[in-house]
């Protein structure tokens, strides 16, 4: 075997022992995220500053993975939508009243839906740099404020 075969197996190697290790950080860090949101009462509670540091610990981990040269991505990639965004809209559209009767919680909440298209748009923008590609955008501005109401 040549020495830059060599390399290249070792670096794969490398790429998916690390994507591994890494996923099972961010798979802790998302059955922690369960267990916090399952004790959750109301809305409000899923934007306390502890809750948003787990979000954030985790979407930081599965995007290390996403720009890994590994077969965790495609894991990592479903546990930050669900984890860091669905879950807490979906518990949001279950107490829905709560929510559009509570406008600082709604103001938390469409802050939530924001944060997550920038943050898509951007890791897009990441991968498009990482893996050379060019993915066509959608503008989230063309909703027109009607965000809020496709979601509810």
């Amino acid at each position: 075997m040549s020495g830059t075969r060599l390399k290249n197996k070792e670096i794969i190697e490398n790429s998916e022992t690390v994507g591994k290790q890494l996923f099972r950080q961010a798979w802790n860090i998302s059955q922690h995220l369960d267990i916090s949101i399952k004790q959750i009462r109301n809305c409000n509670d899923l934007f306390h500053d502890e809750l948003i540091g787990l979000r954030k610990h985790l979407r930081d981990k599965c995007e290390q993975i996403i720009l890994l040269d590994c077969s965790q991505r495609r894991k990592a990639e479903e546990l930050l939508w669900k984890k860091v965004f669905y879950d807490v809209i979906q518990k949001c559209r279950q107490q829905r009243m709560q929510l559009l009767n509570d406008e600082h919680t709604l103001r938390y909440w469409l802050d939530h839906l924001s944060v997550a298209t920038d943050y898509y748009s951007k890791l897009i923008s990441k991968m498009e740099v990482h893996y050379g590609l060019e993915v066509s955008r959608l503008d989230a501005s063309s909703f027109d404020g009607k965000l809020c109401n496709i979601i509810l």
